[in-house]
């Protein structure tokens, strides 16, 4: 169906000129090598991502079997609820459930997510791929410079979102899921609607990230999803 080729080459508005903008940041950064003033705590990104990540894997579990997104199905490689977890842990300690909650951006995005799950469960592929994927093509990047400019410990505590232990090769895994996401026989109306659903999917980002003003590390950390 060659999805993936269309999400990652959106032009004219909407995706194609916050992708364009995003990548001139992070790509004039990683050049310079500076980092980026840190003017808030890492937790608030943690905990988006954590209520936005719960609520995708509860959909994913949900539609496992669903023939538009089963091929897509890699739990053991992706899911990251639990290490968002313990970054969360390690931030707030062990009663950090009662002391974190989910932001109305945060919230908007969450509603979203279930209601494609529920409803429309093969607009979860857009989803999906635009949070794993970026996790993939940034995570290691960014997990680098979070331990650097946050002064975390070299031994990965708060950045466990950033390691995916099952996967040895994130290009390897990349090109295997772009193809599982090519071979779905879907008609060209579904089509657009991935595509339209991927836009929506980077604007919840983008909503979330500006609702916590993020601009440190955690704004880096979270354009890399779309490089």
């Amino acid at each position: 169906m060659c999805l993936s080729h269309t999400q990652l080459n959106f032009s004219g508005g909407g995706r194609g000129c916050a992708h364009a903008a995003a990548l001139s940041i992070v790509m004039n950064w990683m050049r310079c090598k500076q980092i980026p003033p840190v003017s808030l705590s890492p937790q608030l990104g943690a905990v988006a991502l954590y209520y936005t990540y719960t609520a995708m894997e509860e959909e994913i579990e949900r539609n496992k079997d669903h023939p538009s997104f089963a091929p897509l199905y890699f739990p053991n490689e992706l899911h990251r609820h639990e290490a968002l977890a313990q970054d969360l842990e390690y931030f707030y300690g062990e009663d950090w459930q009662n002391q974190i909650s989910c932001s109305s951006a945060a919230q908007h995005y969450v509603d979203r997510i279930h209601e494609v799950g529920q409803t429309d469960p093969v607009l979860l592929v857009a989803h999906a791929y635009t949070r794993y994927m970026g996790d993939l093509s940034g995570g290691q990047v960014l997990k680098k410079v979070a331990q650097r400019a946050l002064r975390l410990p070299p031994t990965g505590e708060g950045v466990k979102f950033y390691e995916f232990d099952s996967i040895h090769s994130a290009k390897a895994f990349k090109q295997l899921y772009r193809s599982r996401m090519n071979e779905l026989e879907l008609d060209a109306q579904t089509k657009e609607k991935l595509v339209q659903e991927a836009v929506l999917a980077f604007q919840f980002n983008m909503e979330v990230r500006g609702a916590k003003e993020e601009t440190s590390v955690n704004a880096l950390i979270m354009l890399s999803t779309y490089i």
